[in-house]
């Protein structure tokens, strides 16, 4: 069953907002934890907007190349995303 960007923005204020353990989210929305920790971090650094857009971002070639430098560095692909998703959510 695929999440829903409404369930991931509920998924992140049960735990952000009302304290819900990260465990307790796993099992209630049958999602992995490092899925769910993402969209925790999400919603800390860029509030509920970050669920509510839709839509495929294009990256530019200086982009992607940044990114595979950081990852050649020791960056988590995860943080790489996180960090980009700035260029998503704040244009």
């Amino acid at each position: 069953m695929k999440i829903t960007k409404e369930q991931k923005l509920k998924m992140a204020r049960e735990h952000i907002e009302e304290g819900i353990p990260l465990s307790e989210l796993v099992k209630k929305y049958n999602y992995n934890i490092s899925n769910v920790k993402y969209q925790c971090a999400l919603y800390q650094r860029y509030g509920a907007e970050a669920f509510k857009k839709s839509g495929i971002k294009t990256y530019t070639r200086e982009e992607k190349l940044e990114a595979i430098k950081r990852n050649k560095t020791g960056t988590s692909m995860r943080q790489i995303a996180l960090d980009h998703s700035h260029w998503r959510y704040h244009l």
